[in-house]
């Protein structure tokens, strides 16, 4: 039986550790929220986290939970937009390199996220086309492409899995640090093959992670990639390595064939 002098200290240490808890959760969403709304001002954007600070500074108690629960998601889903619409830059500009696109070719970017490698490739390219499953990225995107005056670019809705596009319509095919997210990636790539011309370029950019790190791949992990490339009828499948910092990115490249 415990002593009640022994169970007292226990249950005053767990009150001390829930309330350090708790306020080191109200710091955390402090900071992500004025670092959010910094970075929507900073772009004109300040509507798109509105939705996202109600459902912060809303009462745990406030009914109904279903709809709480719902713009939750909804929130989450725009800060993820805008963290990748401020974060995306670098990564986009060295594949676009990689590319080497000319003023022909037409680009079709899977998990565009809010298009910011779709608007660098509009630059160099005929027309720029991104794919992404999220709402809140696309019209994110939308809202850049508009203020930015970007006219040979557009985002739709849809998967690696399911892209909404006819067949050999695009030149260039890409997925930028998006691959690890597929839920076939089989699907994804006969999609990709499917959409892209004979001789159309295939371009797959993964960041290195350690093995148990998420938001990558292994270097075994790409080497599956590759086969798996391979086994979808790509041909010239390699792999370029792009160092910056304590950060390096591979980028599995392979082209379509003339016969399918």
């Amino acid at each position: 039986m415990c002593h009640p002098e022994a169970l007292r200290l226990h249950l005053g240490r767990r009150a001390e550790s829930s309330m350090e808890d708790s306020a080191t959760r109200d710091r955390t969403t402090h900071r992500v929220r004025n670092r959010s709304r910094s970075q929507a001002e900073h772009m004109g954007l300040t509507s798109d986290v509105r939705v996202w600070e109600r459902c912060m500074t809303q009462s745990p108690n406030s009914p109904p939970p279903e709809t709480r629960h719902h713009e939750h998601n909804v929130a989450f889903d725009a800060l993820f937009a805008l963290s990748m619409a401020v974060g995306r830059g670098s990564t986009a500009r060295r594949v676009v390199g990689v590319a080497e696109l000319t003023s022909d070719d037409r680009v079709v970017d899977i998990g565009c996220g809010p298009g910011v490698a779709v608007r660098i490739a509009a630059r160099r390219c005929a027309h720029a086309t991104g794919v992404d499953p999220s709402p809140a990225s696309l019209s994110l995107g939308r809202r850049l492409n508009a203020i930015g005056g970007t006219r040979n670019a557009e985002l739709i809705h849809g998967s690696a899995e399911a892209i909404p596009l006819p067949d050999c319509s695009a030149t260039v095919v890409w997925a930028l640090r998006s691959v690890h997210h597929w839920g076939d990636r089989a699907r994804g790539l006969a999609e990709a093959f499917r959409v892209l011309t004979p001789r159309g370029r295939l371009l797959l950019a993964e960041r290195l992670v350690k093995p148990g790190v998420h938001g990558g791949m292994t270097v075994d992990q790409i080497t599956n990639l590759e086969n798996d490339v391979m086994a979808a009828g790509f041909m010239d499948v390699r792999r370029a390595t792009l160092a910056r910092g304590r950060r390096t990115m591979n980028v599995v490249l392979a082209s379509r064939g003339l016969i399918s």
